[in-house]
């Protein structure tokens, strides 16, 4: 255990976090997120947000736009959020819009923004807005390789689960 976490750290990512082998199976994974979610039911969107250029970041009609989409999104539909974890990039005005959701809104059981990181992650990186995260043993390639195995799990699924939505986003 790295002592640099304290016990209430340690509490919260006891409740928040699973720690998954880099060679789980997506399946797996995502009966472990249905546990977290309100009746284990699956999601009606999935929007899964990959990049953090400063570019985008240094636009702030573009990050302002993000966050009004991602709010209008979450605000209408049972949703699914997949990023990286971290408080950096993109990944960082998800978890804002995700934050000034919940500010706004009692019933807010019904968005989950998973973050995948590596085990590796120290804490003090992760966003705080999320929901839960994945923590995968190995590297942050495994961690977006097991992201990228659950979107297309859910792209397969999309007729079984009743989704609407499966967004994929890239910034570069």
């Amino acid at each position: 255990m790295n002592k640099a976490i304290d016990d209430s750290q340690l509490a919260w990512a006891r409740e928040y976090c699973i720690r998954v082998p880099q060679d789980i199976d997506h399946e797996a994974v995502y009966k472990e997120l249905l546990k977290w979610t309100p009746d284990a039911k699956p999601p009606k969107a999935v929007l899964s947000l990959t990049g953090g250029s400063t570019h985008f970041l240094n636009n702030e009609t573009l990050v302002s736009r993000l966050k009004s989409g991602l709010l209008n999104l979450i605000t209408t539909t049972s949703l699914w959020i997949f990023t990286g974890g971290t408080n950096y990039g993109i990944t960082t005005s998800v978890g804002e819009a995700v934050r000034e959701y919940k500010e706004k809104n009692d019933k807010n059981d019904h968005i989950m923004a998973f973050g995948f990181l590596p085990w590796v992650e120290n804490l003090k990186n992760i966003e705080p807005n999320h929901t839960h995260f994945v923590m995968v043993d190995g590297s942050k390639d495994k961690a977006s390789e097991l992201r990228t195995k659950l979107r297309s799990y859910f792209k397969s699924k999309i007729d079984t689960f009743s989704i609407n939505w499966h967004i994929y986003y890239t910034v570069t």
